[in-house]
C-alpha cells in the first residue's frame, strides 16, 4: 500500500508542478495585459509578491511573478508534502 501512495504522490507531483507553471505563466501574462493579477482564493497558490515590472531598454517592461505552491502529502515517505516555486515572465509593452 505504500508502494502505491508513493508512486501516486510522485505522479500528482509531476502533473501539479506542470499545471502550476502554466497557471503561473498564464496570471503573468493576464497582468502583462493591464488588467491586474487575477486573485486565487486557494491558500496552497500563493504568490511570493506581488509581479516585478524591470524597465527594458528600448521601451516597456519585463515582469516577472513567482508563486509557491503546495501539495498535500498523501504518502507517510513525504509527510511534509511537496512544496515549490514556479515562475511566469511576460513582455508589458
Amino acid at each position: 500500500m505504500i508502494l502505491v501512495l508513493t508512486v501516486l504522490q510522485l505522479c500528482i507531483g509531476v502533473y501539479s508542478r506542470d499545471t502550476a507553471g502554466e497557471t503561473t505563466q498564464g496570471a503573468v501574462a493576464y497582468a502583462a495585459m493591464g488588467t491586474g493579477i487575477p486573485t486565487d482564493s486557494n491558500a496552497s497558490n500563493a504568490w511570493n509578491s506581488a509581479p516585478i515590472a524591470l524597465p527594458l531598454p528600448g521601451g516597456g517592461s519585463l515582469l516577472v511573478g513567482e508563486r509557491v505552491v503546495k501539495n498535500p502529502s498523501i504518502t507517510p515517505l513525504l509527510p511534509g508534502g511537496d512544496i515549490f516555486t514556479t515562475t511566469g515572465i511576460a513582455v508589458q509593452e
